[in-house]
């Protein structure tokens, strides 16, 4: 089950105790106090009458980067028993905090508020006398998460707590983010005068004037430090004026030499058989009549080992072939890959070759109606070419009898093209006559001075009949670039206007641009803009076609 899927029940410290709670499923319990989420995943089941609790001690390397949820411990594990997980709110403080200790901050001790909730809870879950009031919870933890047990089952008395390897003093390790992030601004010595009750469980135990039942597995191999350590806690208890002075005894010890370092010892089955024991386990008298079964038990831990380690090598083999067939698993997919990369090829080419053998097919069809029309057409041409030939035939007759006609008519003509050349001779020796009369009246004609110098304007002067000003307007025309002749009329009065239009209109009159004298065209003629060589050739060619 994911963590989405587990229902989570959120309420204040003073429901938890009237609150039904589900059975026989794992849920979430979030009890927010002063700001503070305590939060715990829980599984009640309701053929047990033990509660067993499991703390978070230091977190690992695998959740360190996860803070932003609670975390929860052994939570894998299976126990007959119920079972409550707690998460250690410290951790939120800061991400540098790895183990928090259940310590909280400088005002709100989270440890002891913990405690609280979890005898609310057992009150909801059963009905005590007061001899066995919290008789039958059970608090496990290793290391850092021990020494957390130990302190609950101080607070919550009666209680036992099963530990393996207890850290009994908060600043044997993690010293910095505790005193950078919690203690901010003391020293060790300030933090333990006001706080020593929360770091140290024989400090808590003198304050509580209380001595847990606590069942604890040390391997004496680990250090030298650590057996001293808890040497002084053992004597340190034994000198406590409040023990007490019944034939019981509440702190049991049981040493061990597997050279782990400070790491768990106990493996879940055997966890499981000492919380079905327990009560057994607190006895005396156990220890002097189970001296068989504790030897029998060993024989089956070292047979478990052997089962263990053939196990790990089955594990390892079975890993090796796994890692075997994934690669034979990925070449197999990877030829399958290939062959439905064939096929698909395959099946394109096939629908490439289908249709193909259909435009064949077409084309064949196309081509028989082609020779079909082709021998249509090739018929249909031999009728013809029948006919034409036939046509032919009598066009030829046809054109015979008149070849014959135009032989005559050829002959016919040949008689007159000779009487026409003979006139044109004659024709051509009277121009000839002519035209050295001509010669002869135009020599005479230009023979006097005034007349070769008069001639240039013989066409103006004929036209205006207005000597002096004809002559001055020619020579203004042909001294000038270009000329405005509608600007000269209006210029000189004495010039009739409407005669010249009507003389020079449309082929020599005209309206030009007047560039050298800068000026602009008259707007009131509205003639073809011509330059003066076309007029004057204009005027050259009247002036010609008149004389002749």
């Amino acid at each position: 089950m994911t963590d989405n899927e587990i229902q989570t029940i959120r309420c204040n410290i003073e429901a938890v105790e009237g609150f039904k709670f589900p059975l026989n499923e794992t849920f979430n319990l979030e009890v927010e106090i002063e700001e503070v989420k305590y939060e715990f995943r829980i599984h009640l089941k309701d053929n047990s009458d033990k509660l067993l609790i499991l703390p978070t001690g230091k977190i690992t390397k695998n959740t360190t980067n996860n803070r932003n949820k609670p975390i929860f411990q052994r939570e894998n594990w299976y126990f007959e028993e119920s079972t409550i997980h707690i998460n250690d709110p410290t951790l939120y403080i800061n991400n540098e905090i790895k183990a928090g200790w259940m310590i909280g901050t400088k005002n709100n001790w989270y440890l002891e508020t913990i405690a609280e909730i979890i005898k609310k809870i057992a009150d909801n879950l059963f009905k005590y006398d007061i001899e066995n009031q919290y008789g039958n919870i059970l608090i496990y933890g290793s290391t850092i998460s021990a020494f957390e047990a130990i302190m609950l089952s101080i607070l919550i008395k009666n209680s036992t707590s099963i530990t393996e390897m207890p850290y009994l003093e908060v600043f044997r390790t993690n010293q910095r983010a505790l005193l950078n992030h919690i203690f901010t601004g003391m020293s060790i010595q300030q933090i333990h005068e006001k706080y020593g009750y929360r770091l140290n469980v024989t400090e808590l135990i003198q304050k509580e004037q209380y001595i847990p039942k606590i069942f604890t597995f040390i391997d004496y191999t680990v250090n030298e430090q650590y057996n001293n350590d808890f040497i002084a806690f053992i004597k340190q208890v034994t000198q406590l004026p409040f023990i007490k002075t019944k034939n019981e005894n509440r702190i049991i010890i049981e040493l061990d030499s597997k050279k782990q370092g400070q790491k768990q010892l106990l493996k879940p089955w055997q966890l499981r058989e000492i919380i079905a024991n327990i009560h057994k386990i607190r006895d005396k008298n156990y220890y002097d009549s189970s001296t068989i079964q504790r030897e029998k038990i060993k024989q089956q831990d070292e047979k478990l080992e052997q089962y263990e380690t053939k196990l790990k090598k089955q594990i390892q083999e079975i890993t090796k072939n796994n890692k075997e067939i994934e690669m034979y698993k990925t070449e197999l997919n990877q030829h399958i890959e290939q062959i439905q990369q064939k096929n698909q090829e395959i099946q394109q080419y096939q629908k490439e070759l289908q249709q193909q053998k259909q435009e064949i097919t077409k084309n064949n069809k196309e081509i028989q109606q082609y020779k079909q029309k082709q021998e249509n057409i090739i018929q249909t041409q031999d009728k013809t070419i029948q006919k034409q030939q036939q046509t032919i035939q009598n066009k030829t007759k046809q054109i015979q009898e008149k070849n014959n006609k135009t032989k005559q008519q050829k002959n016919e003509i040949k008689i007159q093209k000779q009487t026409i050349q003979n006139k044109q001779h004659i024709i051509e020796i009277q121009q000839k006559r002519n035209k050295n009369q001509q010669t002869t009246i135009q020599y005479y004609q230009q023979k006097h001075g005034l007349k070769q110098k008069i001639l240039p304007y013989i066409y103006i002067l004929l036209k205006s009949k207005q000597k002096t000003t004809s002559i001055k307007l020619y020579k203004k025309l042909k001294n000038n670039t270009y000329f405005n002749i509608g600007y000269y009329l209006n210029k000189n009065k004495d010039i009739n206007n409407k005669k010249w239009t009507q003389k020079l209109t449309p082929l020599t009159h005209y309206i030009t641009y007047g560039i050298n004298e800068k000026r602009k065209p008259n707007p009131q003629q509205k003639t073809t803009p011509e330059n003066k060589k076309t007029l004057l050739k204009k005027l050259n060619q009247q002036k010609t076609k008149k004389k002749y």
